[in-house]
């Protein structure tokens, strides 16, 4: 029974379409991530100890899938073990290398959604959110903050809001949370035009991540569709 885990995710893949796809599909299914785009800042990440589970590609830059495993290993010691997860092209004998590299388990090239949730789903005990439900749940209560002028409820729902935004890849929306500062700095009396900024953005990210991920359930997804190639 593995142990409870924060619902944090690094993604270790080089080619930035794929990454785009996988964040998208890895909020959909209610999972926060990071991206990191080779194995040395891979294990740059992982041994600060912030996520609760890793999706390795193997072939990578700089260190490969491997060998950014084997460094994670030596690091981390005995104490403590954070959970790799393999994405391979699906050659049979890849996933006994990955294993014996120390990764713990293995997911086939090209990526289908339903084998995602179930390996992420094995591996981190932690209930998820999926950002469409916690989203708005934060702007209302932002919004009732701004209105009420607390500035240190303010300071913290958009400090929270603004590692949501970067884990959906809005650049802009995560701009918008400058409310952060503004409430660290006394200014929140003006922050009423970047709340509603702010509102608009994140409708833009829903509808497009709506988009990209229609929903669980959907014919493809029944169908053994890859979510993303590899």
């Amino acid at each position: 029974m593995p142990e409870e885990r924060p619902p944090w995710v690094l993604l270790v893949e080089d080619n930035e379409v794929n990454q785009a796809v996988a964040i998208a599909i890895l909020a959909r299914l209610g999972y926060r991530a990071d991206v990191a785009g080779d194995g040395q800042q891979a294990v740059d990440l992982v041994v600060q100890g912030r996520y609760g589970l890793v999706l390795m590609d193997c072939q990578l830059p700089v260190l490969n899938g491997y060998q950014a495993t084997a460094e994670i290993r030596r690091r981390e010691g005995i104490a403590h073990r954070t959970p790799i997860i393999a994405m391979t092209a699906g050659v049979p004998e890849d996933r006994q290398r990955c294993l014996s590299a120390g990764m713990d388990d293995h997911i086939a090239k090209p990526v289908l959604l339903a084998e995602v949730q179930m390996v992420l789903s094995r591996w981190l005990a932690a209930e998820v959110t999926t950002p469409m439900a916690a989203g708005p749940k934060d702007l209302a209560d932002l919004r009732a903050a701004v209105h009420h002028g607390d500035a240190v409820g303010v300071a913290r729902i958009a400090h929270r809001l603004r590692g949501a935004a970067g884990t959906i890849g809005s650049i802009g929306m995560a701009s918008l949370c400058e409310l952060e500062v503004r409430a660290r700095t006394g200014a929140l009396p003006v922050a009423g035009d970047l709340l509603a900024l702010l509102e608009q953005a994140f409708d833009r990210v829903i509808r497009a991540l709506k988009a990209v991920v229609p929903g669980h359930g959907s014919q493809d997804q029944a169908n053994g569709q890859p979510a993303w190639p590899g």
